[in-house]
């Protein structure tokens, strides 16, 4: 017998559709499994990019027959993979602040957001901070090949290097904007997450989750706008900060909203296959004219995220419920902070140790020694901080070793046969280097 929908204190049957934390759980599951595809995606892009000493990666393409299908695309589109990290945010902050907003204060509200923030977010960010610190004092250079000052630190610090580019007192002295190479995204999610309490709010206070949800659809047209009068100039403030983005975050939000205001079927799951092929087609440089590709990219991941959460049991749910990709999920945020200081202070002396020159045997270290040592910090990580921070429980050390020690193992093995195959069959120490399946760098 079904039990009543009372003895679910979370279920939210005046928002839209009843859910009981159970299914709530499901739901994180197969949105982990996306977390977990959308960061192999960034780490390949930078990955690939630096298969090259130019850090622009090298050409690649598929030989089926007598037909070449150049793939490049596919690894220099993987930084749009971050668009689908800020509309995770704004859904899944939002809808639990929605979800939790008729059972406590607004004061204890907002303490639990600033402390879960607060705990998932900063003791891993300065520990890479520190880390790549004490990199920079012992190699005595950035990885630009520059002074590192102490505004740098600072600015990353608090979260706040995106203003290096228009304080013209700063400027001069700063370097480059982030000390952790890539974190402009983290500054922006920290701009959100100071940003969201009293946006939700003020929705909360003057209208129905109903018009909210289309409300801030409508506000996030205003993306494009934005980045129109922006143009291509780097050094503006609002290209590498929330300003920037924050339509992804808004959609987010608003996919949240019609979540919980809108009664969605199992026959909405379609949404996620119609989203997974128009992202497939923005990324090969398809997309509609009428609207910039950061903002379609945003629609088509809140249309991906709805179509997963009301469709459990479905082939494409089922498939980012597997254990490895959720896995990969939970330890993306020290493989977002910790790929590109691999690719500088570890892969890169590596291969200027061994006197690698061919680009494919440099991307073939780069993706199979890269990865796993990356996969064993990220780990590391997750254990030492993101864990035992928001769990507050210890987890299973055994399991946790055998899992790195046998993704590290296939993969280092993998990379020892794609290295011989691309050292003996060599042509142009550079280019020109047929690797395995028929795949090679130009």
């Amino acid at each position: 017998m079904k039990p009543p929908l009372e003895t679910f204190p979370l279920a939210t049957a005046t928002l839209g559709v009843a859910r009981t934390p159970l299914e709530d759980r499901a739901n994180w599951r197969a949105l982990d499994g996306l977390r977990g595809w959308a960061i192999l995606f960034v780490i390949a892009v930078h990955l690939w990019a630096h298969s090259s000493r130019t850090g622009t990666g090298l050409p690649l393409s598929v030989h089926i027959g007598t037909k070449i299908i150049d793939v490049t695309w596919v690894f220099a589109t993987g930084h749009n993979a971050v668009v689908v990290f800020f509309v995770l945010s704004g859904f899944l902050l939002y809808k639990h602040w929605l979800e939790r907003q008729e059972t406590i204060t607004l004061r204890a509200q907002i303490i639990s957001f600033v402390q879960s923030r607060a705990r998932r977010i900063l003791p891993a960010y300065f520990f890479y901070l520190a880390l790549y610190m004490l990199l920079v004092a012992i190699v005595g250079k950035h990885r630009y090949g520059a002074d590192l000052r102490a505004w740098n630190f600072f600015l990353n610090f608090v979260f706040l290097s995106p203003i290096a580019n228009v304080l013209p007192t700063i400027k001069p002295v700063v370097t480059s904007l982030d000390v952790v190479p890539g974190t402009w995204s983290l500054n922006a999610e920290m701009w959100f997450y100071a940003a969201m309490p009293l946006l939700a709010v003020l929705l909360s206070r003057l209208m129905s989750i109903r018009w909210s949800a289309w409300l801030l659809l409508i506000a996030a047209l205003a993306g494009p706008l934005v980045r129109t009068m922006m143009g291509s100039n780097p050094d503006w403030i609002l290209r590498y900060s929330v300003f920037g983005v924050f339509d992804s975050f808004l959609i987010g939000m608003a996919t949240a909203a019609f979540f919980n205001g809108y009664t969605f079927h199992r026959r909405w799951s379609w949404l996620f296959p119609l989203g997974l092929v128009w992202y497939v087609f923005i990324c090969a440089g398809k997309s509609f004219p009428l609207l910039d590709y950061q903002f379609q990219l945003a629609v088509v991941s809140g249309m991906m995220i709805l179509g997963l959460i009301v469709a459990p049991g479905s082939l494409w749910r089922a498939s980012l419920e597997r254990n490895w990709i959720v896995n990969i999920g939970h330890w993306s945020y020290g493989l977002f902070l910790s790929n590109i200081l691999i690719c500088w202070y570890v892969i890169l002396p590596i291969s200027q140790a061994l006197k690698i020159q061919s680009g494919a045997q440099l991307l073939a270290l780069n993706f199979f020694l890269g990865i796993p040592i990356m996969i064993v910090l990220a780990r590391a990580t997750y254990i030492g901080f993101e864990y035992a921070c928001i769990r507050r429980t210890r987890p299973n050390l055994r399991k946790a070793i055998i899992q790195v020690g046998f993704v590290s193992c296939s993969l280092v093995a993998a990379s020892l046969v794609f290295s011989v195959l691309a050292l003996t069959r060599s042509g142009d120490p550079e280019f020109n280097v047929p690797l395995s399946f028929w795949l090679h760098a130009k």
